[in-house]
């Protein structure tokens, strides 16, 4: 941060994850019935680092990998903050504190003072805890696994997911992994800015779809006999195999970068 000038003082401050962090009165949280009443907010926590939570990842080097849109990685990394590069970055994970108030209650307390009270506001005794089990977490992402895969079911390549299963199984039979080696066959994934360099060469299609079939939305096909029709079994494999790649490359980059 120094080295960009950006002020460590302009950062908010760290809370526990379970705390009174004041009320809501408007919007699609507050009472429509009754605007006078207010909703208290007394926890907040990230999608991610409520997954890595719930996964029960709670010794560092433990990680959490999702696939869903993308392929999102957490790894706890303990009580200090990693200073990490090439695509990762430190996050707060969660913190717990001891609070010298109840949260409910003090929410209550201040439900009878004033009504000209903010609905952001929190109460004087906000800073009346000491954070316990600070946890920080190294994350990183890929934006395409999901997305990946409804790309090759608005190519057609297959109609349902359960015909995609079936499709994996029988590439399994047919040796398709021994193929894809031999003849050097890969979907090969590069930043779009790069993509954008190829996409003249690119056009036309091994699958015979639409001109985008050579490259899909985050890369594009080697290996295949742009000639004639490309097996459909041996299409879907292979990008459904780039995501293990991704996902072991991303586990590997983690490991290499915080020597864990």
């Amino acid at each position: 941060m120094a080295s960009l000038g950006i002020p460590a003082n302009i950062l908010p401050d760290v809370y526990p994850s379970s705390y009174y962090y004041g009320t809501v009165q408007n919007g699609p949280l507050g009472y429509s019935s009754n605007p006078s009443l207010s909703i208290p907010i007394t926890g907040i926590i990230g999608d991610a680092q409520a997954a890595t939570l719930i996964e029960n990842c709670l010794s560092p080097c433990q990680a959490k990998l999702t696939l869903g849109t993308g392929i999102f990685l957490n790894l706890l990394s303990g009580s200090k903050a990693l200073a990490v590069m090439n695509g990762f970055y430190p996050v707060i994970g969660w913190a717990s504190g001891h609070p010298y108030f109840d949260c409910i209650s003090t929410f209550y307390m201040g439900s009878t003072s004033s009504s000209s009270e903010s609905p952001s506001s929190v109460p004087s005794t906000s800073r009346s805890f000491h954070l316990d089990d600070l946890t920080y977490l190294v994350e990183g992402f890929y934006p395409h696994a999901g997305t990946l895969i409804d790309w090759l079911q608005s190519e057609n390549i297959f109609c349902t997911y359960s015909e995609l299963e079936e499709m994996l199984y029988s590439g399994d039979r047919l040796g398709l992994d021994e193929k894809a080696t031999r003849e050097n066959i890969f979907y090969i994934p590069l930043l779009r800015n790069t993509l954008k360099h190829h996409q003249n060469t690119l056009i036309g299609g091994p699958l015979k779809l639409n001109k985008n079939s050579f490259y899909g939305p985050d890369g594009f096909v080697i290996g295949l006999d742009y000639s004639k029709s490309a097996d459909k079994l041996l299409v879907a494999r292979i990008f459904i195999e780039s995501i293990a790649f991704c996902t072991k490359f991303m586990l590997e980059n983690c490991r290499k970068q915080t020597r864990k």
